[in-house]
C-alpha cells in the first residue's frame, strides 16, 4: 500500500486510515548466520498486526548502514512509530531499552569499522530518551504474553542503532 498520508497514516481500502508502523531487525552478525531478530521481526511482519499499516525491513550491522538506511526508512513511509529490534547474546530476556547513548561505539561492525568519533550522531544529544511508557508496555507483554520475562533496560548498550 502506497497512500502515505503525512502524519504516519496511510489510507485503506476501505477509506479509513491506519497508522505506519516500520519494525527493523538486523542482519548476520558474529556467530549468527541469521540474526534472531530478524527472524522474529520477519514473522511479525508475516502474521502482521490488525489496524497498523506494518512496515518490516532488514538492517546489515554495521554503522554507515544504519545511519544511512534509517533516515531514508523515517522518509519514505513517515511512520507514526519505528522499533528497532536487536539481539543481546548474554541476555535471556526481553529488554525494552528506554534509554540510548550517543558515544563510546567502539565495538567493530561487520565491516570491522565504528562510528566516526566513536558517536552515533555527531553533535548529538548524550542521550536520548524514549516517550513511550515502558512501564505500561512491559505490563501489557507480560499479561498478554506471560511466556516469556520482559525488562526494562536504561542502558542499551553500545552496538549498532541507539540514537
Amino acid at each position: 500500500m502506497n497512500n502515505n498520508i503525512p502524519g504516519g497514516m496511510v489510507q485503506s481500502k476501505e477509506s479509513s486510515y491506519v497508522p505506519t508502523v516500520v519494525v527493523t531487525g538486523f542482519g548476520p552478525f558474529r556467530f549468527y548466520d541469521v540474526n534472531p531478530s530478524w527472524r522474529a521481526v520477519e514473522e511479525l511482519g508475516r502474521i502482521g498486526i490488525e489496524g497498523v499499516n506494518l512496515i518490516v525491513k532488514e538492517i546489515p550491522v554495521a554503522y554507515s548502514d544504519v545511519q544511512e538506511r534509517v533516515p531514508q526508512l523515517w522518509q519514505q513511509y513517515q511512520p507514526k512509530l519505528m522499533i528497532h529490534c536487536g539481539v543481546y547474546e548474554t541476555h535471556d530476556t526481553v529488554q525494552l531499552e528506554r534509554k540510548g547513548h550517543n558515544a563510546h561505539y567502539n565495538s567493530l561492525d561487520i565491516k570491522g569499522c565504528t562510528p566516526l568519533n566513536n558517536c552515533c550522531k555527531e553533535d548529538g544529544p548524550e542521550t536520548l530518551e524514549s516517550c513511550i511508557d515502558m512501564t505500561s508496555v512491559k505490563n501489557d507483554l507480560v499479561t498478554k504474553n506471560g511466556c516469556f520475562a520482559v525488562e526494562i533496560s536504561e542502558d542499551s548498550g553500545r552496538y549498532s542503532i541507539q540514537l
